[in-house]
């Protein structure tokens, strides 16, 4: 009898547990326009932020580089400005991205279609530094082989 009811309450969680599921995937398929915009912003961001961790492995090799290997300092100090320029791209981004208060819709819309341009912008600004700082990096790796 005990077990009955035990598994008569888990039946009912589970239940209730994909009950709501649904409801907020419901609630998630009717998002508003603008809702949804914001979603992108957020979404594009979370993806070109996780580059950043890229970006201080390179800048650590790099530093080492500068520090111990007998590498042009210069070339090196290119690529650390780089590296640092992105970084720094991404944080003013962050620093200014506030969503305006009291806005309509439509200002909100054009709002986050400039915040995704920006972030687009700092996104290949990022690429574009890791893929140059890595292919230095690599060519010096490659040179102190030999």
């Amino acid at each position: 009898m005990f077990r009955k009811k035990i598994r008569l309450v888990f039946l009912a969680l589970a239940l209730t547990a994909c009950g709501v599921e649904g409801e907020q995937h419901d609630k998630k398929e009717v998002a508003s326009p603008v809702e949804a915009a914001r979603e992108s912003v957020e979404q594009l961001h979370d993806s070109i932020m996780m580059r950043m961790g890229e970006i201080h492995r390179l800048q650590e090799q790099l530093a080492y580089f500068r520090d111990s290997l007998s590498v042009d300092s210069s070339r090196v100090a290119s690529q650390l400005k780089m590296l640092d320029e992105a970084e720094e791209a991404m944080m003013r981004w962050m620093r200014e991205y506030k969503k305006p208060e009291d806005a309509t819709k439509e200002e909100l819309l054009r709002f986050f279609e400039q915040e995704k341009e920006k972030i687009e912008q700092v996104g290949k600004q990022m690429a574009e530094a890791i893929d140059k700082s890595r292919a230095f990096v690599d060519s010096v790796q490659q040179s102190k082989q030999k």
